[in-house]
């Protein structure tokens, strides 16, 4: 009994962890404050950490992102959807559209902390918002 007590807090701070820098409105996931978006490249997912562990890849259908490891969670988002808009700050040559847009999780950014990396041609650094959506 008391390894499975110690099992459960251990867990259970594993998560309060990982969604330390998140806060809840309704069913919506929110991130506190700005993070960074960054691009990796047009059908560079393909073998992306979700297909080769067998979870929810996507059908092309939506956009893809992959997310750093302060809120992947090993893996627990893949096949979850961001909605995602830049604020108009950073560097490079492609800014994150200021208009929302669904994202699917498929991969995970190991050097990315809380941020995103999208799986599109683009260039910089920005600044964004992003929660935790419905996929539509």
């Amino acid at each position: 009994m008391r390894t499975s007590r110690i099992v459960f807090c251990a867990l259970a701070s594993l998560l309060s962890l990982s969604l330390a820098s998140s806060r809840r409105a309704g069913d919506k996931l929110l991130r506190d404050g700005p993070d960074q978006a960054t691009y990796y490249g047009a059908g560079n997912d393909a073998q992306s950490f979700c297909s080769g562990n067998g979870l929810p890849n996507g059908d092309g259908s939506i956009p893809t992102v992959a997310l750093g490891p302060d809120v992947f969670n090993n893996g627990a988002v893949c096949g979850s959807c961001i909605m995602m808009a830049g604020l108009g700050t950073g560097a490079g040559y492609t800014p994150v559209s200021t208009e929302p847009q669904i994202y699917l999780v498929n991969n995970l950014c190991p050097e990315c902390g809380s941020g995103v990396d999208i799986c599109a041609d683009g260039d910089g650094r920005w600044q964004v918002d992003y929660y935790f959506t419905d996929c539509y």
